[in-house]
């Protein structure tokens, strides 16, 4: 799910939908971080699938070290996930607010790290 959110991502805005693009880098970073907390064996509450968008990167920051090499590596993955989101929350809901070509590039260039950081702890294909 998540390279094909990141996939739609790229697409959107090579076509100028930075609204859409912006959320669906968010979402393509959100589904490889919660992929990892699967993996690493946690459970997400009762009748859901994931965790909620505001708990995810507190999760992501208490792992321990086996998950991802130091404290403030797992600060700056967590820290990644909710600047994504805040711009996913403006692209969706903020109609006053543009969201600028230079965040979205932002979030390109966050999401290439998460995933980097995923392919590193997930299994391969």
């Amino acid at each position: 799910m998540a390279r094909e959110s990141e996939r739609a991502a790229r697409l959107a805005e090579a076509d100028g939908c930075l609204r859409s693009a912006a959320n669906r880098y968010y979402y393509a970073a959100y589904q490889a971080m919660t992929a990892i907390l699967l993996y690493r064996g946690l459970t997400p509450p009762a009748d859901r699938e994931a965790w909620s968008h505001d708990e995810t990167p507190s999760l992501i920051e208490g792992q321990q070290p086996l998950f991802v090499g130091t404290m403030s590596q797992r600060r700056d993955m967590a820290h990644r996930l909710r600047e994504l989101y805040k711009v996913r929350l403006i692209a969706d809901y903020s109609g006053t607010h543009d969201v600028a070509a230079g965040k979205v590039a932002t979030a390109r260039k966050s999401v290439g790290y998460l995933f980097k950081v995923a392919d590193s702890v997930l299994p391969e294909r």
